[in-house]
């Protein structure tokens, strides 16, 4: 363990296991570089063409089913007018459709028709939940971040931990925000299923934790809606196997940071794919169609809305 940023990232998990976590989500923030990177289709995966932006946050365009053309994004973003690849699309009045569980009851996602074309195929959702480990990309249009990494000695005791930023002896490193907002891309891996409430319903979700490597990625405001891609070798294709909708904090974490050990907490679309086919009667015939537990998250940790 003689790679600081990996002693960084050991401490900041043990800070992870004793505070309490605060609800929030914004462009991707990347770990290294400068923090301008990832803001070209290059490298992100066919996923690209197809994340936009949505009012304050991001959404996915699906795809056109006989003539229609829907788009996915959190209910928390809601529906309305979506921009992708420079072109603004307007929301077609009476089409929002509110994904629901197998219980009926309402998540964070939503289905709304655009009046205009996009010109891209289908893009296949995901048929079955990602196994603990399954590389990710995570595309949105959240807060950039500044350019130099900051650190942080934290002290006291669970919940009211006091936050001094340092230039040397930190235990808590990462990245504040800036005011811009960028589309943007970044790497990650799914840490675990879960199932979470940010403030609209009950998601089946995935988390994917911010880790202190090189091109590592963590939802920032604003990457709300923005979509998480997978490529299947089976099928030798990308996948949208998720949507950003939330993220965690440490108790007490100064706002608008970034620091390793956050978590981003994306819905697992495989779970709503029935739901989406039968909400977009197309959508079961159509090539969006690919392939082929949950744990309850700990009340320690408080999500917020990205």
């Amino acid at each position: 363990m003689r790679n600081p940023a990996t002693r960084f990232f050991l401490r900041s998990l043990l800070l992870a296991i004793a505070f309490q976590i605060a609800p929030s989500l914004h462009a991707v923030i990347v770990a290294g570089g400068d923090g301008t990177q990832n803001t070209t289709g290059s490298g992100a995966g066919a996923g690209w063409s197809y994340v936009g932006t949505r009012g304050v946050g991001s959404a996915v365009y699906l795809g056109n089913f006989y003539g229609d053309n829907w788009v996915l994004t959190a209910n928390h973003v809601g529906a309305g007018s979506f921009t992708l690849g420079g072109t603004t699309y307007g929301a077609i009045g009476g089409s929002t459709i509110r994904v629901q569980n197998t219980d009926l009851s309402v998540t964070d996602l939503i289905l709304f028709k655009i009046d205009g074309t996009p010109g891209l195929a289908p893009i296949p959702i995901a048929a079955a939940t990602p196994i603990t480990g399954t590389s990710v990309t995570m595309i949105g249009a959240g807060r950039d971040r500044l350019n130099a990494l900051t650190g942080w000695n934290v002290t006291g005791t669970n919940p009211n931990y006091t936050w001094t930023e340092v230039g040397s002896g930190a235990n808590a490193l990462g990245y504040k925000w800036n005011s811009s907002r960028t589309m943007r891309w970044g790497e990650s891996s799914i840490a675990s299923t879960v199932v979470y409430n940010s403030g609209d319903g009950n998601v089946n979700g995935l988390r994917a934790t911010f880790t202190p490597y090189v091109g590592q990625a963590q939802g920032s405001v604003g990457d709300s809606g923005g979509g998480v891609f997978t490529y299947n070798l089976s099928s030798a294709s990308w996948e949208l196997i998720g949507l950003m909708l939330a993220i965690d904090s440490y108790a007490n974490q100064p706002s608008g940071t970034a620091v390793f050990g956050n978590n981003t907490y994306l819905a697992d679309l495989s779970s709503y794919r029935n739901y989406i086919a039968t909400a977009i009667p197309e959508f079961s015939t159509s090539a969006i169609i690919a392939g082929s537990g949950a744990m309850l998250l700990a009340i320690s940790r408080r999500k917020r809305r990205v």
